[in-house]
Parts: structure tokens; C-alpha cells; sequence
């Protein structure tokens, strides 16, 4: 296994393109108090990343997958 940590994110988005036919992603990081990096990438058609980030709200509001561990 690959360990992550170094990858840039734009090779590791750049990858993730390649191997999904449609794609959202959506990451912050705070890096101070006042500081926020926000990123966005998407790659398909218009109406299934609409449909991605749909599913996405779906999912955040039931709780998510039983076997990940989310915190607020």
C-alpha cells in the first residue's frame, strides 16, 4: 500500500479523474485559526454530479456507512 501523506493532491485528483467515469470531491483543511483551504473537483456530466452531490447529502444525513466513524 502506497502511503499517501507525500501525494499532492492535484496527481491524487488526477488519478481519481482516471478511474471514475463521474466524480465529486469536496476537502478542507484548516491550516490556522483564520485559515482555510478549501477544495473542489468534479469531473462527468452535469446532471450526474448533481446527482453525486445529492447522494452524497442523502448519506450525510443518515449517518453514513456503518463501518466508518464520522465526527461533527
Amino acid at each position: 500500500m502506497v502511503d499517501l501523506q507525500f501525494v499532492q493532491s492535484e496527481d491524487m485528483l488526477k488519478e481519481l479523474r482516471t478511474r471514475f467515469d463521474e466524480m465529486i470531491f469536496l476537502g478542507a483543511a484548516q491550516r490556522t485559526r483564520q485559515t482555510e483551504d478549501l477544495t473542489v473537483s468534479f469531473s462527468g456530466s452535469y446532471h450526474a454530479c448533481v446527482g453525486l452531490v445529492e447522494l452524497g447529502r442523502l448519506a450525510i444525513q443518515s449517518g453514513g456507512s456503518a463501518d466508518e466513524n464520522y465526527t461533527d
